[in-house]
């Protein structure tokens, strides 16, 4: 084993990672794991099922314009403004339940 490769092997597991893996980990979660379960809920409490419904449509029109964002981005090479802009709106989105 080379000394580079003996290096390589005591790195920690964190110096694999992205810097912006966290933040689309983050990402992914709020908007697949936790939004989905808690803005219904919340809805629920205050609006109608009408207004239910419309939360769980703008969640899928997330999900429907993911191709055409992920487009924008490679074409005009906006990564980052996108992902920036995504985070901000949920977070506003969350504030505005919450």
């Amino acid at each position: 084993m080379s000394a580079q490769a003996a290096a390589a092997s005591q790195r920690p597991w964190w110096s694999y990672v992205e810097p912006w893996a966290g933040a689309y980990a983050l990402l992914g979660f709020t908007v697949s794991g936790g939004l989905p379960m808690m803005l219904p809920l919340a809805v629920d409490r205050s609006g109608s099922a009408a207004e239910v419904g419309l939360v769980m449509a703008s969640l899928s029109l997330g999900t429907v314009m993911s191709p055409v964002c992920g487009a924008l981005a490679d074409r005009y090479r906006i990564h980052r403004i996108l992902l920036a802009a995504g985070v901000l709106l949920t977070g506003v989105a969350v504030a505005l339940l919450a």
